[in-house]
């Protein structure tokens, strides 16, 4: 029972997991990192800059648009990738699981 205990608290997390987690979907990473509420926060920011952007591109269709949609969705892509990778390196020695860490 110790051996389960102690592999419970001990599961260092991957920075290579967190951020293929994060480029699938942003949050997921941080899910996966440990930090379950800056992931929501990150999850619903994704979505008020698509949602923005589409509500931008039916009023005012043009190239300019478009362009301003997908560069800000990759800066906050890349903004997101930076992130998880400072909170899974500061995570990476050792970390304790978490209720939503489990595999169920």
């Amino acid at each position: 029972m110790e051996d389960k205990e102690r592999d419970l608290i001990n599961k260092p997390r991957n920075v290579l997991i967190s951020c293929v987690l994060t480029f699938l979907s942003i949050g997921m990473g941080h899910l996966y990192a440990g930090s379950a509420k800056k992931g929501i926060v990150l999850f619903v920011g994704q979505n008020f800059i698509f949602f923005s952007g589409f509500l931008l591109i039916s009023k005012f269709p043009s190239i300019i648009s478009l362009s301003i949609l997908v560069f800000s969705g990759l800066v906050y892509l890349i903004y997101c990738l930076i992130d998880v990778i400072q909170i899974t390196k500061y995570r990476a020695t050792k970390y304790e699981l978490k209720k939503y860490n489990r595999w169920y």
